[in-house]
């Protein structure tokens, strides 16, 4: 018995094999300018960005009446805020006088039920840093801290 040739499964002419090279190739070129620019791009980034390094400006002692009906509620607290620098302490430095108007205000503005828990304390410590930053030209408030806290 005599066994027949069998037949490739995929015929291969001049005319294919030319367009598999061609499409070979493209794909080749097409890695190397890919990995080429991804190189490239990824040296033009800086290696890391240093983290911002907080300072502290005591911000001192504060006692005032809280906006409950009775009028009868006070809150004592001593803050100490962080911002972006030694430009921005100093500038919350020489504006001393602005800086404690506005905390006096946003703690007028609360009652002892807006300052309750967690929550009241964190939105307090948010709205003391918008309005002293509003007062900063140079650098941000990074975090309120709260040295003492405490409503009669």
């Amino acid at each position: 018995m005599r066994r027949q040739p069998t037949k490739p499964w995929i015929s291969l002419d001049k005319g294919a094999i030319s367009l598999v090279t061609l499409v070979l190739a493209v794909v080749i070129v097409a890695g190397v300018v890919g990995g080429g620019v991804f190189i490239l791009l990824g040296r033009n980034k800086p290696a890391t960005e240093k983290p911002v390094e907080g300072k502290n400006y005591n911000a001192g002692e504060f006692l005032t009446n809280l906006a409950d009906p009775s009028g009868k509620r006070l809150v004592q607290v001593t803050l100490e805020i962080e911002v972006t620098g030694d430009k921005a302490v100093q500038e919350l430095t020489k504006k001393a006088v602005p800086v404690h108007d506005a905390i006096l205000g946003v703690l007028r503005s609360k009652t002892s039920a807006d300052l309750q828990g967690q929550t009241g304390m964190a939105a307090l410590a948010t709205d003391l840093g918008k309005a002293v930053e509003a007062l900063l030209t140079q650098g941000k408030v990074m975090k309120v801290y709260f040295l003492q806290f405490m409503i009669q």
